[in-house]
């Protein structure tokens, strides 16, 4: 009885240990994708803006 009692903890322990390791990766992999965004944003923000308006007010005359 005592070698089926720790074998079953040892295969939850085992278990667990696996459920965290995936979590972990999972975790690892969305901030890796969270810098590869930001790290793009930071160059779209870098790209100079063509002003579309006239510099001087327009004539209403």
């Amino acid at each position: 009885m005592p070698d089926e009692e720790t074998d079953f903890v040892a295969r939850l322990v085992t278990a667990k240990i696996e459920r965290v390791k995936a979590g972990t990766e999972r975790a690892r992999e969305k901030l890796r994708e969270s810098y590869q965004r930001l790290a793009l944003s930071e160059k779209v923000l870098q790209i100079p803006i063509p002003k579309v308006w006239h510099p001087e007010p327009p004539d209403d005359g």
